[in-house]
């Protein structure tokens, strides 16, 4: 009879573990990161694409992330600072993310592309966190990038 009462007690936990965990996953359409050595070199070399607007996650002087957003997306920034591409200032962002003195343990910046849930392009991404959590709307072709630093958080 104890063993029973634990069996129905433990499935029941599992079933509304189950039920959280797919809720969860359902909760809203994610995008995703890619890495990709090729943005990695475009921001590296100062050279990414000038027609996508840029925004910088940290302190001006304690970049965390860069990411560029595809003009036909709209970026909801409102803890993101925008930044003017292929600039000495932009270069100087990129340097100090890639810096492996800095962030060793990160092993320094590396650059991806931002993905719809389906896996189209819609952005870059330059930074020394290797991910982030991207909410993708595409309906609205809204994107919101969470600042590396916050993962998991409410800032954005």
């Amino acid at each position: 009879m104890i063993y029973l009462n634990f069996f129905r007690t433990a499935a029941s936990v599992l079933l509304i573990l189950a039920v959280f965990v797919m809720t969860g996953c359902a909760a809203g359409p994610w995008g995703s990161l890619r890495q990709d050595p090729e943005v990695t070199e475009m921001f590296r070399k100062n050279r990414v694409p000038e027609d996508y607007r840029y925004y910088l996650s940290g302190r001006s002087n304690l970049p965390y992330a860069i990411v560029g957003v595809d003009p036909e997306w709209r970026f909801e920034s409102r803890f993101w600072q925008e930044l003017e591409p292929n600039t000495s200032e932009f270069e100087r962002k990129v340097r100090f993310i890639w810096d492996p003195d800095v962030w060793y343990q990160y092993n320094s910046g590396k650059g991806a592309w931002i993905l719809d849930p389906g896996g189209g392009k819609i952005g870059v991404w330059y930074s020394m966190y290797p991910d982030t959590s991207i909410s993708v709307d595409k309906e609205e072709k809204s994107v919101l990038v969470h600042s590396p630093h916050m993962r998991g958080g409410s800032a954005r």
